[in-house]
């Protein structure tokens, strides 16, 4: 029996393996868990104990034999950790973008650096500089998996994966180099790999948590990462699109060249062997690309709110095909195809006879448009070695919508595929702890726990196509039309003008 649990922003989520079979648990956070763009540590870990105990009472006989433990969890996401535990800050989300300021100190020291506001560097350096005091010998900024995995383990650790997103990060040297920031190095943890093993339970909290003492946890991996394993995502070419509150498209890479030169691409003369911004695989031998969109599903969501509508009930309103109106869904700024964390939503088109239907669907086509831009971004919708992958494996919640996974197969040209268990990050999580514990290989693994449940053809020319190209190319020239109209928005919410109503 093994166990993948999943930190989300709004609940945590669990994957159980026994032998080949595999049941999901999951739990929402407590009212007040949410703060802004941060969370309540004491709540989450209430969630998270909470769903442990589920768990344990769900397999009474399996418990004891309890073989592994790995966690996976949102990012860029940060909180301040004590030597013994206790948590010194809140949990910071990726939706924080706050730290623009700090940018420039990791400018000075890391040439190309361009995460904005949003990044876990930006984050630790904003606790640094605001709260000195709580940096004493034996504290640690971590990831939320990281944190929790600590609790059950008392070692603090990271997954090398994770590591290899931050700059900070010296992949080749294998050390922390947080370069005129100010931070140093001591303050971060130590570095493991994903597969391999930050300790054993045994602390009050696994007890806590009703888990036998013994049991191996192990290193895990960012959410958006554990996908990818928990869809079969384990060979060069690989293509995944992972939808919640944000959209995650990756490809999968060989391991060649240098992670460190990668993020120098551009200096002068310097010529990467990878595209920019790899990062490593939660298993040997691959990296990966991705590229990550701020607020998708989470602009639906919103939508949604203002109707005091369901999904299914607004959906039951909307035609199929193209709409004559184009939505930008950066309501929380945007990291890819642009990091800007001033940019701000919009809907260009309307008229007096715009209804729900036409703006649902502009939200939904405006988020597969954005999809699209990344795939380009990626490279010729994903060409590894020569091959085109035309298949995208859909994960998250977004799966679960058949309209969107469809519009998404039209404008991309790419056949969708959506998994029998679009849960993919706490399966992922999972399957790295069979994976430390058994080493049986990565493809065995997928073939036994990824199978597709159904499939979505791209129309290949005619109206439809020629339609959402037309639109297509009308969005990807609006952000750069309205750039500098967003920043002036930006800057009058950001001001103290008691006038303006924000």
């Amino acid at each position: 029996m093994y166990i993948g649990l999943d930190i989300g922003t709004s609940s945590a989520k669990a994957a159980v393996i026994m032998d080949d079979t595999v049941s999901f648990h999951a739990t929402a956070y407590p009212a007040g868990t949410q703060r802004g763009h941060s969370h309540e540590v004491a709540l989450v870990r209430k969630a998270v104990e909470s769903l442990f105990l589920t768990i344990v009472a769900s397999h009474p006989t399996r418990i004891p034999r309890l073989q592994g433990i790995a966690m996976s969890g949102h990012g860029p996401s940060v909180l301040l950790a004590g030597i013994d535990g206790t948590a010194l800050s809140d949990l910071f989300t990726w939706q924080d973008s706050d730290a623009r300021s700090e940018e420039e100190a990791i400018r000075e020291s890391f040439a190309g650096f361009d995460k904005g506001g949003s990044s876990y560097e930006g984050k630790a350096i904003r606790l640094f500089r605001r709260h000195p005091d709580l940096f004493t010998p034996g504290v640690k900024i971590l990831y939320p998996k990281d944190y929790f995995s600590s609790l059950l383990t008392g070692r603090m650790s990271t997954d090398r994966s994770t590591a290899s997103t931050i700059i900070f990060w010296d992949d080749q040297q294998m050390v922390w180099n947080p370069g005129a920031t100010g931070i140093p190095s001591g303050f971060f943890p130590e570095v493991i790999e994903p597969w391999g093993e930050s300790g054993r339970t045994g602390t009050v909290w696994s007890r806590s948590c009703g888990l036998p003492d013994g049991v191996p946890v192990y290193g895990g991996g960012i959410d958006a990462y554990s996908e990818l394993l928990g869809v079969g995502a384990v060979s060069p070419g690989a293509l995944v699109d992972g939808t919640g509150t944000s959209t995650c498209l990756s490809i999968i890479l060989p391991e060649t060249g240098n992670a460190r030169a990668e993020r120098q691409q551009d200096q002068p003369g310097h010529k990467p062997s990878l595209p920019a911004r790899t990062d490593r695989h939660l298993l040997p031998g691959l990296r990966l690309r991705m590229e990550t969109m701020s607020y998708t599903g989470g602009s639906l969501q919103w939508f949604l709110r203002l109707l005091g509508s369901s999904l299914a009930e607004a959906m039951a309103t909307m035609k199929p095909g193209p709409v004559a109106l184009l939505f930008l869904p950066y309501l929380l700024g945007e990291r890819s195809p642009v990091w800007d964390a001033k940019a701000s939503g919009v809907f260009a088109g309307l008229r007096s006879d715009t209804g729900r239907p036409e703006l649902l669907a502009a939200i939904m086509q405006g988020c597969a448009f954005g999809v699209r831009q990344n795939l380009e971004v990626l490279g010729s919708l994903g060409t590894v070695e020569g091959r085109v992958a035309r298949d995208i494996m859909a994960v998250g919640g977004g799966a679960g919508n058949d309209a969107w996974l469809q519009m998404k197969a039209d404008i991309t040209g790419s056949r969708y595929l959506r998994p029998v268990y679009p849960e993919a990050a706490p399966l992922g999580a999972a399957m790295l702890a069979v994976f430390g514990r058994e080493g049986i290989d990565p493809a065995e693994l997928a073939a036994r726990f990824v199978r597709t449940e159904k499939t979505f053809e791209p129309v290949k020319a005619g109206k439809l196509r020629d339609s959402y190209n037309s639109l297509y190319g009308l969005y990807t020239d609006m952000y750069t039309r309205l750039r500098d109209t967003l920043l002036s928005l930006a800057e009058l919410r950001d001001s103290a003008d008691p006038r303006i109503n924000v």
